[in-house]
């Protein structure tokens, strides 16, 4: 009985024996198949991350600060205002040859350039619509050639494409020159009057000797330079450009105000049109204000002499002022003064002859009396009128010098906020 429990085990190891080679030739192909699944995973993921950090990498190198203002490079200003107004010079003459291109002699981008060596096209679209004249767009722009430089950055010039919305025109400016029919008082006061408002208080464009040099809706192309261009604390900066023919130069317009003969100044036509309307109404305001301080001014010295008596009149000894009275009484005095003298002389005849003299006498002297009289009296009275003429229009005078320096204070206050204002912007 007891051999039988062997051959069982052994049946069992035999046959698990059997089974184990052919388990493990099924399982070989999952592992594999594993295995590769795993690595195509990484290789998938090697690659996502890799581009991830690739295009990292490439928009952090194109990124751009547009807004930061070009670095102060000793003399450049110098050169750039010399530059930028022989480029005005030759378009404000007519049929003036075309700049040279100025990128002639630099070398032309490829692609590897223009993603990893240039600075990115959105910094110098952005840099070039900072200089320019209100509405005037950028159209085209295009790389025509670039340098490495020394110490990182590149120079590099463009062809750029512009076009004008509206015309635009070259303007001289200069001090205003007031019409002849303006009172004296509106005519001081002219250079106070703020005729534009990118000018200095008194100072107007001329209007007459305006020269367009761009109609409306016309195309113009010119090569501009950036002469430096460089990352700045991981971002691409404009450091240094030269000036644009048609950009706004606060600082170059000053020094063209201070230069002999005025200046010449780019500006679009509305914005002309803006400055008439602006000038018109400021010869009209301080025509007004003059105007109204003469009429407050008279008003006043009207009411001042409303009780000032009016002027004595004399009249000549007639009747009223007391001289025939005078007389009658002086020749009635002499008449009877002399009757009696001609009396204690001789008779009755001579009485009468006394009393014609005396009357006579009497008479002139009592004239005399009282035109002497009246004249003092009138005297006297003129006398007082004229103090109390003189008295009001001195209050007159006064008052008058009171509102006029009032209304010139307050031009002036205008006057001279507005110039700082232009000076805060470096454009005066």
């Amino acid at each position: 009985m007891a051999p039988a429990p062997e051959k069982k085990r052994d049946a069992v190891a035999v046959a698990s024996t059997e089974e184990k080679p052919a388990k493990g030739r099924s399982k070989a192909p999952w592992i594999i198949a594993g295995v590769a699944g795993v690595l195509l995973a990484g290789l998938f993921i090697l690659v996502v991350v890799g581009a991830a950090v690739g295009a990292w990498v490439y928009f952090s190198s194109r990124s751009f600060d547009a807004v930061t203002p070009v670095a102060a490079v000793p003399g450049a200003a110098e050169v750039d205002f010399a530059l930028w107004q022989q480029q005005l010079e030759r378009v404000a003459q007519p049929g003036a040859a075309a700049a040279p291109v100025a990128g002639a002699a630099l070398k032309a981008p490829g692609w590897w350039d223009r993603n990893w060596v240039l600075p990115p096209e959105g910094l110098i679209r952005a840099a070039l619509e900072r200089r320019l004249p209100p509405g005037m767009t950028v159209t085209a722009l295009q790389t025509v050639g670039y340098e490495p430089l020394g110490g990182g950055g590149v120079r590099a010039v463009y062809r750029v494409g512009l076009v004008s919305p509206g015309s635009l025109v070259l303007v001289p400016s200069g001090p205003f020159v007031p019409p002849k029919d303006l009172s004296t008082q509106a005519r001081k006061w002219m250079p106070l009057a703020i005729h534009a408002p990118d000018l200095p208080a008194g100072t107007a464009y001329q209007f007459d000797r305006a020269v367009v040099l761009l109609q409306p809706g016309q195309a113009v192309e010119l090569d501009w330079t950036v002469r430096r261009v460089a990352r700045v604390d991981g971002k691409w900066r404009v450091l240094e450009s030269d000036p644009i023919v048609y950009q706004r130069n606060p600082e170059f317009e000053r020094r063209l105000r201070q230069g002999p003969g005025g200046a010449k100044l780019l500006r679009t036509e509305a914005e002309l049109a803006a400055a008439r309307a602006m000038s018109a109404s400021a010869m009209e305001e301080i025509k007004a204000t003059a105007a109204d301080v003469a009429s407050r001014a008279a008003a006043f010295r009207k009411d001042a002499l409303a009780g000032v008596p009016s002027a004595a009149v004399d009249s000549g000894g007639r009747g009223g002022s007391g001289t025939p009275t005078k007389t009658g009484v002086g020749a009635l005095s002499g008449a009877a003064v002399g009757g009696g003298i001609g009396a204690v002389a001789g008779d009755g005849e001579g009485a009468a002859i006394g009393a014609g003299a005396g009357a006579l006498l009497g008479g002139i002297i009592g004239y005399n009396v009282g035109r002497a009289d009246q004249k003092r009296a009138v005297q006297q009275k003129n006398a007082a009128r004229q103090q109390a003429v003189t008295a009001a229009n001195s209050r007159a005078a006064g008052y008058q010098a009171q509102i006029t320096r009032e209304a010139e204070e307050a031009l002036k206050a205008r006057a001279e906020a507005h110039n700082a204002r232009l000076a805060s912007a470096g454009g005066f």
